[in-house]
């Protein structure tokens, strides 16, 4: 498997990064790659769907078909 090297790593994350890996009883490295899988582990589509939760959660108003909007601002 790959390597790879993180440099230039804040020591206040690198401490944070620690705790974290040791609350779940993990290696440092461990709790690194558990990390880099979970964030890669969304596609647009699921982010997407998380924007219509929000939306519908937050009670957006409707603003209407943008098509219009923008025609009737430049009709202004």
């Amino acid at each position: 498997m790959p390597d790879f090297l993180l440099r230039n790593l804040d020591p206040d994350l690198r401490r944070t990064l620690e705790a974290r890996a040791e609350m779940h009883g993990r290696s440092l490295a461990a709790e690194i790659r558990a990390i880099l899988e979970e964030s890669a582990r969304y596609s647009r589509a699921d982010f997407l769907d998380f924007l219509d939760t929000w939306q519908a959660e937050d009670d957006w108003p409707d603003l209407g078909d943008p098509t219009a909007l923008i025609r009737e601002d430049r009709d202004r």
